[in-house]
């Protein structure tokens, strides 16, 4: 796979070779030089890294990550580079980001026939790393739908102010449900327990989901993550990409 040949140091010609293959095994002619791109450009090639995004410049987040890069010639990392929501809503409007969401609202979907939801139709869900709110609200009109719910209460987190500005009017503007929100500002991993206080406040929880954002994690830091969020909630829906 593609992250055993970047994580080996191989030459960035023998990374192409192994897109080209990857690309024909899933159908998709762009996604793994992104993801190579991305992969390089973390281990410090950054030359390397340019080149692979090049050959994916149809891609929207591919463009913009690759003029970031030309432009400061460093990755950053994710607490400073998504501070900023511009890469996360293009990576949002990619083919690549659609077939990973509506493989997601399936899957949700069929938990939500397994563990229902409260026979009053009024849900309580907490969202880790929401983004910009895409994907939340595509799984509250998904489930809403499906289910026939009269009220959402989201609690959002994320470490970006900015993107939790706009996860709010996302939901505002696109949601189906009347909707409390409540926010907690801050990474994951880092929050306290007096700062996840408003869990208990909020509860019950249907269910916590984590949507592409825990795969960045140590496996360590991940699993301590987890164990601390299912003093809140028995269910916690993670769809990522090699979490």
């Amino acid at each position: 796979m593609v992250f055993f040949w970047v994580a080996s140091n191989c030459p960035l010609a023998d990374i192409l070779k192994e897109c080209r293959g990857v690309s024909e095994s899933v159908n998709d002619s762009v996604f793994p030089y992104t993801y190579a791109g991305v992969l390089l450009a973390k281990k410090g090639r950054l030359d390397d890294s340019l080149e692979a995004l090049n050959l994916a410049n149809s891609n929207t987040f591919s463009r913009v990550l690759f003029q970031y890069l030309a432009k400061n010639r460093k990755f950053e990392p994710a607490e400073i580079v998504f501070d900023d929501p511009m890469p996360y809503q293009a990576w949002t409007k990619t083919a690549f980001y659609n077939k990973y969401l509506i493989s997601s609202l399936r899957a949700i979907r069929g938990f939500s026939d397994c563990v229902l939801p409260p026979a009053s139709g009024e849900i309580t869900i907490f969202d880790v790393g929401t983004g910009n709110g895409v994907f939340i609200t595509s799984v509250v009109n998904e489930l809403a739908k499906h289910h026939d719910l009269k009220k959402a209460t989201l609690i959002l987190n994320d470490q970006s102010a900015s993107m939790l500005e706009l996860a709010k009017h996302q939901i505002l503007n696109h949601i189906l449900l009347p909707t409390t929100i409540v926010t907690i500002h801050g990474r994951i991993q880092d929050l306290t327990v007096n700062e996840l206080t408003i869990l208990d406040q909020q509860g019950p929880i249907w269910f916590i989901n984590g949507a592409a954002s825990m795969h960045h994690m140590p496996r360590e830091t991940k699993i301590h993550m987890l164990r601390k969020l299912l003093n809140y909630c028995d269910h916690i829906l993670v769809s990522d990409f090699h979490a």
